[in-house]
């Protein structure tokens, strides 16, 4: 992903910026225009990371090796397990919306 700025942003800002990207990630009607509009915004390297823990959060709910997830999508531990605790911590209703996207 892009660096990100080791300065703050006040809070104020911060929470309009993020209210904004909440919108626009929910904004598309279908797949396709969201890929043509994210595609473009998005680098692939951004695309491929997001996919990629996408994916880890799916085989881990799976209940796929660590292994197998590590070879597959050339992750690391670290990856698979923060997914684990996150999923843990979040229930079945996170679970189950991971599973429908």
């Amino acid at each position: 992903m892009g660096k990100i700025n080791r300065f703050t942003v006040d809070i104020k800002v911060e929470n309009r910026l993020k209210r904004n990207l909440w919108r626009a990630l929910s904004s598309f009607s279908s797949s396709a225009a969201a890929r043509e509009f994210w595609g473009k915004f998005l680098t692939s390297s951004e695309v491929l990371i997001l996919a990629k823990r996408l994916e880890v959060f799916k085989k881990v709910i799976e209940k796929k090796p660590y292994q197998d997830i590590k070879d597959e999508l050339k992750v690391g531990s670290t990856t698979i397990a923060r997914a684990q605790n996150t999923l843990r911590r979040y229930g079945t209703s996170f679970k189950k919306r991971i599973l429908n996207l």
